[in-house]
């Protein structure tokens, strides 16, 4: 154990590791992994192996192996940084294959020529080759940002956008990082003495972003536990982590004169035992608190999409929880009463509208006797009309049969007084006036009678024989009806016809 020896990096690098092999754990128990999962799952497992090695040297530097551990850790590195740059092309979508193989070639060879011929501890930190191939990938996810249409409001295209524009701010974080490594090591830095607690913040924080933009813009299903888990761990890493490199500025002030190994020791266990402790019982406390009643409310929500309004979901707690388990009950209570509402309203509709179409029926033969009577008063008022004017029509040659019947009976009497005295000249006038009495009797009777013998042919219903017919007489006829019809509306229409 004489080797092993923490320093106040250690500690740092301690929580990276330990931070990155819990994300790689996570990573590796989902199950159907997408393609953007397993790129995740490479990247963070390529952290972990150089947290191991960084802290493996700083850990174990009295070594004589520490060199070959050195150099491990120098190639890793250098594969991390061409795994980034595949990572850039390949995530979501990859509109460059050409370019993505060449700029690969490209980086795989500067990488491997300057681990063989320029090797020296820290190669890294002194070339600034990582900061342009870092730079480049952050270039490559902007053109992939500006590629998605703007115009576009498909979901999956907003979700990209969101996605590549949260790379473009991690990437760049990282190039701040290898920015800060570079200056440091090549004498260049403002504040020499606070660029380890800048390093391992950086490195401490872009390892949580990689979680974060998991969990974010991950394809499958994660869990909310993850996320809160996750996410508390970080916080908890990063501030043990980085309270062991603040080591390095304690002395500098005057509080203790130098760091005790018994405290990095013991900030090396704390994040050790915090580790633990988040893991086993967090998951148990959100499990119980907060996953079982949202599990509950899911699995009600899921009831309820099958058309079982008859669930209810207890709860137990009065937080937002509980209110939530609470208002989803009345939901479920008022859905379950308007159904029974509409069930019930179904099953009299029959009734309703049988009864509405009765009503409708009956409405209906009403209407029908009434245009029925209303049909029948206007066909007799007609007839009364046309009656009044053939009565009229009638009367006319029977006024003229009866005048003449009058004058005929006085000429008679006349007649006989002129036989008694033998008056032969007035027998003979009497006779001459009589006998023109007579014929007009005859022809006013005549008239008359072919007015009826017209309104007995016009009310006879038609057999549908063909027969002749004096066309004038016809026209003259219905000539007449239509005279007597106008008549029969107006007394005074006066007029003169022609034939």
């Amino acid at each position: 154990m004489e080797y092993f020896q923490l320093r106040p990096d250690s500690v740092a690098i301690l929580a990276e590791f330990m931070l990155s092999a819990v994300l790689v754990l996570y990573l590796l128990s989902l199950k159907n992994k997408s393609k953007d999962a397993w790129l995740f799952t490479g990247i963070i497992s390529l952290l972990m192996v150089y947290y191991a090695t960084d802290f493996i040297h700083g850990a174990f530097s009295r070594a004589s192996w520490t060199g070959s551990v050195w150099l491990l850790h120098d190639w890793v590195l250098g594969g991390f940084l061409i795994y980034v740059v595949w990572f850039s092309y390949a995530y979501r979508h990859n509109p460059y294959q050409r370019e993505m193989f060449a700029v690969l070639v490209i980086s795989t060879g500067l990488i491997t020529y300057t681990l063989l011929t320029q090797w020296k501890p820290a190669i890294w930190a002194i070339v600034p080759l990582p900061i342009a191939i870092t730079a480049w990938c952050v270039l490559v996810h902007i053109r992939k940002f500006f590629r998605i249409s703007r115009s576009d409001n498909h979901p999956q295209e907003h979700q990209d956008r969101k996605a590549f524009l949260a790379f473009i701010l991690l990437k760049t974080l990282g190039c701040f990082g290898f920015i800060n490594a570079f200056l440091a090591f090549n004498g260049y830095h403002p504040l020499d003495n606070l660029w380890g607690v800048f390093h391992h913040t950086i490195l401490l924080i872009y390892t949580t972003w990689w979680f974060i933009n998991y969990i974010n813009f991950a394809q499958e299903r994660t869990t909310f536990q993850a996320k809160l888990v996750g996410l508390i761990l970080c916080v908890v890493l990063l501030v043990l982590g980085i309270s062991g490199v603040l080591i390095d500025l304690v002395p500098s002030y005057g509080l203790l004169q130098q760091p005790t190994q018994y405290f990095l020791n013991l900030l090396a266990w704390a994040e050790l035992v915090m580790t633990g402790l988040i893991l086993s019982l967090f998951p148990l406390f959100f499990r119980n608190t907060l996953l079982r009643p949202l599990n509950a409310v899911l699995s009600g929500v899921q009831q309820v999409n099958a058309g079982n309004l008859a669930v209810t979901v207890p709860f137990t707690v009065q937080d937002e929880i509980g209110y939530l388990a609470q208002n989803f009950n009345q939901m479920t209570e008022s859905l379950r009463q308007s159904k029974e509402a509409l069930m019930q309203y179904a099953e009299t509709l029959e009734d309703k509208v049988a009864e509405r179409t009765q009503e409708l029926e009956h409405s209906l033969d009403t209407l029908k006797a009434a245009q029925t009577q209303l049909i029948q008063k206007e066909k007799m008022a007609s007839l009364g009309e046309l009656t009044a004017g053939i009565a009229h029509e009638i009367q006319n040659p029977l006024n003229f049969v009866n005048n003449f019947a009058e004058v005929s009976v006085e000429m008679a009497d006349e007649l006989q007084q002129s036989v008694e005295n033998g008056d032969m000249v007035t027998i003979s006038d009497l006779s001459m006036e009589l006998r023109e009495n007579m014929t007009y009797i005859v022809e006013n009777g005549k008239r008359a009678a072919s007015i009826v013998r017209s309104m007995l042919e016009h009310s006879r219903s038609s057999t549908g024989e063909r027969r002749p017919i004096n066309l004038n007489e016809l026209a003259d006829e219905y000539l007449k009806l239509a005279y007597h019809g106008m008549r029969a509306q107006d007394p005074d229409f006066q007029v003169q016809i022609c034939t």
